[in-house]
């Protein structure tokens, strides 16, 4: 990804072979000062596919052991762990329930779970489900006919009640509505068209992206969660976002063009805003970007059943 920085600098090209004894695995240079895992040890350390990642390049060990060659490799086992177990999760919720449905906003995460889909050949059982507030940055729009061109599936696009395009929505509430009682905005917008796609296709479970490192409001989201009409299956709970740009680049799946311009987390045009790099990898950083200065962390649609319990 353009721009986002990983901390893979930082060993030099003229770094001599080198080995670690303990059994573990053997490190030498390639072409061009690019480090390669040698010899019959190479499965073994990239795990059981035998995959090889052209962003975690782990570089030669110089005497003493290097710090960041090691944490480079704990970041590629780390993100196989994760895959494997992503990929655990995703085939289980498939064979337990009987219409489960993923929602995605086409972010880091949700790319992840998209492609992951994929490679489980979920995506011709597991609808997909994009809700447009009519209020989207175009590059997301653009983004999702990319995606979907990629994996060959067709999202099903839930707009606000009666509205097929931004002109039915100023005549029918205010093109200001978001200035004058966002959560009233939330709830036409976002709440209502999910509530609406969760009834009509019958969902008994609910795949999405939410993570613990999202925040305080999410910090002790367990992957399986009871409640409601639906479960919901937080599948990257314990993910980080650091670990959803180590799976995108290990897997070379294509991002948000807007995370390229600085925005780490993208919603609708109004309340997204971009962020310092060196930002997004803070706790919570991801969506520092959003609702700033607004006191909101969240939009609704993940809270809006705790909301109707307690009106009921």
């Amino acid at each position: 990804m353009r721009g986002v920085h990983t901390g893979r600098r930082g060993v030099g090209r003229g770094t001599n072979r080198a080995h670690v004894h303990a059994g573990v695995t053997t490190l030498a240079h390639s072409r061009g000062g690019r480090p390669r895992v040698a010899g019959r040890q190479a499965k073994r350390f990239l795990g059981n596919n035998g995959e090889r990642s052209r962003a975690f390049s782990v570089r030669p060990l110089a005497a003493g052991v290097g710090a960041e060659a090691l944490n480079l490799a704990v970041r590629e086992e780390r993100v196989s762990m994760l895959t494997e177990q992503l990929k655990k999760d995703l085939l289980r919720t498939a064979a337990l329930f009987q219409r489960p449905i993923f929602t995605t906003a086409l972010i880091a995460g949700d790319v992840v779970i998209l492609d992951a889909m994929y490679r489980c050949g979920l995506l011709d059982r597991v609808p997909v489900v994009f809700i447009d507030t009519l209020h989207l940055f175009n590059e997301t729009l653009e983004f999702l006919e990319d995606c979907e061109a990629r994996y060959g599936f067709k999202a099903l696009r839930y707009l606000p009640e009666g509205c097929e395009d931004r002109k039915d929505w100023n005549a029918k509430y205010a093109s200001d509505l978001y200035m004058t009682d966002v959560d009233r905005y939330d709830q036409l917008a976002k709440v209502e068209p999910l509530n609406r796609a969760l009834t009509e296709l019958e969902a008994d479970a609910w795949i999405n992206g939410r993570r613990r490192d999202h925040g305080f409001d999410r910090a002790f989201l367990d992957v399986y969660e009871e409640g409601g009409a639906q479960f919901k299956m937080n599948v990257l709970a314990h993910w980080t976002f650091r670990d959803c740009w180590d799976y995108i680049e290990h897997n070379g799946v294509p991002a948000h063009p807007l995370h390229q311009d600085g925005y780490p987390s993208i919603g609708d045009l109004q309340s997204t805003l971009p962020v310092p790099k060196e930002k997004w990898f803070e706790y919570a950083g991801e969506r520092s970007g959003r609702w700033s200065g607004e006191g909101k962390t969240e939009c609704g649609i993940h809270t809006f059943e705790k909301l109707r319990e307690e009106e009921d």
